[in-house]
């Protein structure tokens, strides 16, 4: 199979849902998994805090050695997916030790491969093949919806010990999308990370982008804390698990339309204005939440993740596209994609600890802080961008 003008939107498109149909698989089932391998909640507690951790560190370095090869990135990505299936499948072994070292590291591996995934719209590009990322990016929020929905019924009826079975098939799946199609020869090789002005040191250098990364860890911070615990915001304001239900629904549901309708957009208004528009959305919306006295608030709030995280996710990659040159897209991605895992890092390790401490409202007040913050920061970068310097 070549890849055309005519279906590199679909392949691409197609990428995105199998990597988010992976994700949402792994990181919407390992409690359920873990729980019947006999972990305790503490114990899911620390395994999922380690992967977030180790995948902060694992994606630079697979930036770097990715860069280094010399290899076409899918080529790159099929290895990693053919070694996550691999690992995969010494789950399916019964009684397998070291489990949850081996459910860190693969959960880890998989987290961090997503900046390099995203990176693959640059490989398009360089091919003579424009896709729309917002567009492919929506779709796969989509996937995540459907698999996580039809997954969770099915295994009420089916033992969770079956999971690793399903990574395994879907991960196959990713390796043979990954190398056979092929893409057109007019693609140009990106420089070798040791060549000037691809090195992670100049990367850094532009101070928009160290803005912009501060402002990522912010973000993510503010939202894994509210995300992380909403059953206790509910309850505090007198809902329970129904009305949980449907607040964690709206802004599922809100992604793809928005996704998909984000080049438009962008189009009427300018990528910059938007990416600032949803730096700010997500501070009123978290305030919204904040401040909230009833469920149907929180109903409220949750609508704008159509503006906020649902416009910021496509604006980050075409913003990266325009301060960093082609050489550092992919070290740039892996970056912010290490920042906002730091966030979720950060507030994985101590949320829970500053809740019981200082309880639901004050824990939302620090974290507010943080989206304030993190909207500051990221209209400064936004604005300093023009006078960035493209190395």
């Amino acid at each position: 199979m070549k890849i055309t003008r005519k279906n590199a939107q679909r392949y691409f498109s197609v990428i995105l849902s199998v990597y988010w149909t992976i994700y949402g698989l792994m990181f919407g089932f390992v409690s359920v998994y873990l729980q019947t391998l006999g972990y305790s909640n503490s114990g899911i507690g620390l395994t999922l805090g380690f992967s977030y951790l180790l995948s902060t560190l694992l994606q630079p370095v697979i930036a770097a050695v990715f860069n280094r090869t010399g290899k076409s990135l899918r080529f790159c990505l099929a290895v990693c997916f053919c070694a996550l299936s691999l690992l995969s499948a010494a789950l399916l072994l019964p009684k397998f030790p070291g489990a949850a070292a081996l459910i860190v590291f693969i959960y880890a591996l998989q987290s961090a491969l997503q900046p390099s995934i995203n990176s693959l719209v640059q490989t398009f590009e360089l091919a003579g093949l424009p896709v729309d990322f917002g567009a492919a990016r929506g779709i796969g929020s989509l996937a995540y919806g459907a698999v996580t929905a039809a997954a969770g019924l099915a295994l009420e009826h089916i033992s969770p010990l079956l999971l690793p079975a399903c990574y395994l098939a879907v991960m196959l799946g990713m390796v043979v999308l990954l190398v056979l199609p092929r893409l057109p020869e007019r693609q140009r090789p990106c420089r070798r990370a040791d060549e000037p002005g691809s090195s992670a040191h100049s990367t850094a250098a532009h101070p928009c982008f160290i803005l912009f990364l501060i402002a990522s860890a912010c973000f993510s911070l503010n939202a894994v804390v509210n995300g992380s615990f909403m059953l206790q915001i509910m309850q505090q304001i007198g809902g329970g698990s129904a009305e949980l239900g449907l607040a964690v629904s709206i802004p599922a549901v809100l992604e793809f339309p928005a996704m998909l309708l984000y080049s438009r957009f962008a189009r009427r208004f300018g990528e910059n204005r938007l990416l600032v528009l949803s730096g700010w959305a997500w501070f009123v919306k978290n305030g919204m939440i904040l401040l909230a006295r009833s469920p149907e608030a929180i109903y409220a709030a949750q609508l704008l993740q159509f503006v906020s995280y649902a416009f910021f996710i496509p604006g980050v990659v075409r913003y990266i596209a325009r301060v960093l040159p082609p050489s550092a897209f992919l070290k740039g991605q892996s970056m912010y994609g290490s920042a906002y895992t730091a966030g979720s890092v950060i507030a994985v390790f101590f949320g829970g600890l500053l809740l019981d401490a200082v309880g639901v409202t004050s824990t939302l007040a620090i974290a507010q802080c943080f989206s304030f913050t993190g909207a500051i920061l990221l209209t400064l970068s936004v604005r300093k961008s023009a006078n960035c310097a493209r190395l």
